[in-house]
This record gives C-alpha cells, structure tokens and sequence, in this order.
C-alpha cells in the first residue's frame, strides 16, 4: 500500500487528495517536492478550492488514470466502483458551527470497503488512514441538501496499455 499523506493546514484537503490520488496510481510524489505546486496550481485558498481546478489537475497530470467525475453520484455506484475498479476521490460535506455558513466542505481518497467500513486517505483529523462506518458515509451522500453541497466523486481506474 502506497504511504498516503495527510493535509498540512486546515484548509488544503484537496492537495492531499491529489497527492494521494497520484500516490496510489504509482506516481513518486512526496510533500517535500510536491505540495507547494500542487498547492500553487490548483489554486488552494483558505475558503476551498475549486472542483474546475482539481478536475483538470487530476486529468493533466495522471494520464495512466481513468478518471470519471460524477456531480450527482449514487451512493451504490460509488460502492460497487470500489469493490470492482478501484478507488474513488469523494467531496463531501456537512453542518457545523465553525465555518461562517454553517457548512463544511472535504475531499478525501477512498481505496477499499472491509466489512461495511471504507477505507479512506485523509478523510479524519490528524490520521493518514482511517476506517468510516457505511452509515457514515452514506450521510455524506444523504444528509446535506443537494447542489452545491452534495457529493461529487471521480471514480478512478488504472488504465491498461496493450
């Protein structure tokens, strides 16, 4: 298993799950070589970053990946895709009482499903690798009202060269 990273500030979850992303398809990518201009390119900002921006850093620069982003994802579409192909790159979000609109909003790899917990790369605080209950996540699917706060995923696929 690739060493999956966790994010460096509060606000740079979606370099993480770049990094990742690339991490698990086999590229050598390190937070000392790599996360500034990752950062940089994406354009990571304190109030989020933009989906436009990770979609076409994803797609640019991982060309030995399949990448298909889905807006308004089913929740078995999204479990079937890691039990079959591989993983899934889901932003998510839910209420809280920190941020100035009452919403937060996360992005984080996830790589494997055992025993009804998915496995999943910068998803918690303060842990590279966590296990998150199926209830859980189908919250994030559910709970939230749709656009602009429900789920987006890009299933992701190794493509493979005859």
């Amino acid at each position: 298993m690739p060493r999956y990273i966790q994010q460096l500030h509060d606000y740079s979850c979606a370099v993480a799950a770049v990094l990742n992303v690339g991490k698990w398809a086999g590229y050598k990518l390190t937070i000392k070589n790599d996360y500034k201009n990752i950062f940089n390119k994406i354009g990571c900002k304190q109030d989020g970053t933009s989906i436009k921006n990770i979609d076409n850093f994803l797609r640019e620069n991982f060309k030995t990946i399949k990448i298909t982003k889905k807006r308004i994802p089913s929740f078995l579409e999204t479990k079937n895709h890691i039990i079959n192909n591989g993983p899934v790159l889901i932003s998510f979000s839910w209420q809280d009482n920190l941020s100035a609109d009452g919403i937060s909003v996360h992005i984080g790899l996830f790589t494997e499903i055992i025993n009804n917990y998915w496995t999943g790369h910068n998803v918690c605080d303060k842990e590279k690798t966590s296990h998150i209950s199926e209830k859980e996540i189908k919250d994030y699917f559910y709970k939230m009202p749709t656009t602009p706060w429900s789920p987006k995923i890009w299933l992701l696929k190794k493509k493979i060269y005859a």
